[in-house]
Parts: C-alpha cells; structure tokens; sequence
C-alpha cells in the first residue's frame, strides 16, 4: 500500500510540474523542480518531522511542486511580498545593483515575455489561486500563506524538514539562515536557489562559524544543505 501512496505522489508531482512549466509559474526548469520534489518526496518515506518553508514563492511554481510532493497533513509556510522585492546592497554587488535599476524602471521582463511578477495587481490573489487551480487548496493543504517583509512576518517556531530559500540578496537570505536553520531537523534539508554573490557571502558568513562535519553541501543548480 505505501508503495502504491508513493507512486500515485509521483505521478501527480510530475504531472504538476509540467503544468508549472507549460503555465509559466516558475522561472526553473522540469529537472530542478523534480530535484526540490525529491526532498519532500524523501522527507516522506523517511518520516522526516517537521514543517516545510519557502521564502519568496514568485509566481508560485516551485511552492507548487513542493505542495504536489508533500503529505496533505504537513504544514507548509510560504513567505513573499507579493510586490516588488527589497532592493539589494551593495553586499550584493553590481550585478545586483544593475538588475535592480531594470526592475525599478519597469523594464523587467517575465518568463518568456510575460509581465514580470513584481509588476502583478493581486499577485498573492494570484498565487492563492493557482495553488486551487492545481487541486490544492490552501486550508485543505495545510498550506500557510504569509504576506509581508522576512524580518516581520518570518518567525519560525517549530522543526523544520525542508526549506527553499529564493530570496537572492545578501540580508535577505541572512535572515533566512538565521531565523530558519537553528529549528532544522537532522536529515533536513535548505535549498538555496539563485546563488547570487550577495546571497554567496551570506551562506559562507553564515556557516563559517558552524562545524562542517554537521552539514552536507551539494551544488547542483541550486545548493543543496543537509543536516547530518
């Protein structure tokens, strides 16, 4: 039978990952949504305890996947803006800086010409209603939904199995590590994504001062962080 559960999650997870591609909700490719899927995926079979997180969902695609992949009981907290993001620092280097001016001028474009998100009216209306156009309904799902700045709305107060931190710019992404990483189960896992030079030397100033032997790496087109 608990093959049967998992095979049936495996089927829906790739199925609503193609749907995320083919509908534009996520800026990542099939093969690196499917590597997120395996971790809540894996969390599951392992019996893994804790809540799942993600900090800054976008248009929600990568949400959704982890959402899909998932048991329907486990909580999930999503935490964005919903606007335009935080600018960067000079932490984050030209580059960054340089992004930013396009996104402020409004000259930013989305996934294959479509409206950036930052630009989106109602972007968390938006977001809510994908999750219900995708079967998973937010309250039914366990799925939490916090609108607001990280240092404000991100308090984390329980275990946490599997964060997906995609918040690019070195404060940001800080306090993500520092707010998230201490309630991190062993066997858990943070995903970083989009590893910008802020985000770079706020991952490195964060681990610095831990025991390395504690912690797993792996670079794939996200870093992946597990907790032995």
């Amino acid at each position: 039978m608990t093959a049967y559960i998992f095979s049936l999650r495996h089927k829906k997870v790739v199925a609503a990952i193609k749907k995320v591609v083919l509908k534009h909700l996520s800026y990542y490719d099939e093969s690196l949504l499917w590597d997120f899927a395996q971790v809540a995926i894996n969390n599951e079979k392992m019996r893994i305890e804790g809540v799942i997180i993600e900090a800054e969902c976008g248009l929600g695609g990568s949400a959704i996947t982890l959402a899909a992949a998932k048991s329907k009981d486990r909580i999930f907290y999503v935490y964005d803006v919903f606007s335009m993001h935080p600018s960067p620092s000079d932490d984050d280097g030209l580059d960054a800086l340089e992004r930013q001016k396009v996104i402020e001028t409004g000259k930013a474009q989305g996934i294959e010409g479509d409206l950036y998100y930052g630009y989106e009216k109602n972007l968390y209306d938006k977001v809510v209603q994908s999750f219900a156009d995708f079967g998973l309904e937010v309250e039914k799902n366990h799925i939490y939904i916090k609108k607001g700045l990280f240092e404000d709305t991100l308090k984390v107060e329980s275990p946490v199995s599997l964060a997906h931190i995609d918040c690019d710019w070195y404060d940001s992404v800080l306090t993500c590590l520092n707010r998230i990483e201490p309630h991190l189960v062993r066997g858990g896992t943070l995903i970083v994504n989009d590893y910008w030079l802020g985000c770079r030397k706020a991952v490195h100033k964060y681990f610095e001062k831990k025991n390395s032997g504690d912690y797993s790496f792996t670079k794939k087109a996200a870093l992946f962080i597990v907790k032995r």
